[in-house]
């Protein structure tokens, strides 16, 4: 209770979709910019420090959307990303790889534990897959195609999520593994943060869904 995620709900989605295993990278991003259909985002925070192979970051929602559109996909719900995160009820578990927390390099970035942190690419955290065998769901933030609302009841199926955004907002989610109030929670799968909608998170990256096909490694 006192947080975003509260009340616990149990939401039902009838529909099959498929995420990437993994994060979009730089270089697929840039296939993305050179086909002009993603905006440049050569002056974005960490952009240009990535490598070819690393988790791209630092891109707008609005590039996220753009890149899933020429990937032949679309931006996932929040409630896709937890259901990938977490698998089917009665699974509760706190993280997408479990119940363990305080864990070391295999699983997350944890900058206290001198771990890749800031710019990483697709192989680094090898324990880190949900029970769907999607990778690295806690190693960074993710925007979602939902708009933010803290006190939203969502149907318990097939959620649309709210029509629009507190304050201009949409969901993310995933952890951004620096120093913060909800620290001791950060890594939990049901985590939600809003950022406005128009600006770029400095750690945030895409994640491509599709309803036709298992997605391939990128």
């Amino acid at each position: 209770p006192g947080t975003p995620e509260h009340p616990l709900a149990e939401i039902k989605l009838t529909s099959d979709f498929y995420l990437d295993r993994a994060p979009t990278t730089r270089a697929r991003y840039e296939q993305c910019r050179s086909a002009g259909s993603c905006p440049d985002a050569s002056d974005a925070p960490l952009y240009a420090a990535l490598g070819a192979g690393d988790v791209v970051m630092g891109i707008s929602q609005a590039a996220a959307v753009a890149f899933c559109s020429w990937d032949g996909g679309f931006l996932p719900s929040e409630f896709q990303w937890e259901k990938a995160a977490r698998g089917s009820a009665p699974d509760e578990r706190r993280s997408p790889w479990g119940d363990w927390t305080l864990v070391g390099c295999d699983y997350h970035p944890s900058m206290t534990r001198g771990c890749p942190s800031l710019t990483f690419g697709t192989a680094v955290f090898p324990m880190n897959v949900s029970p769907y065998g999607i990778r690295q769901m806690g190693a960074t933030l993710e925007y979602t195609a939902t708009y933010y609302d803290e006190f939203y009841d969502p149907p318990r199926t097939d959620p649309p999520g709210p029509t629009a955004g507190w304050l201009g907002t949409h969901t993310l989610r995933g952890v951004i593994w620096v120093p913060s109030p909800i620290m001791g929670r950060a890594w939990y799968a049901a985590v939600r943060r809003s950022f406005v909608s128009g600006d770029a998170h400095p750690n945030a990256t895409v994640r491509s869904t599709t309803v036709h096909s298992p997605q391939l490694d990128r």
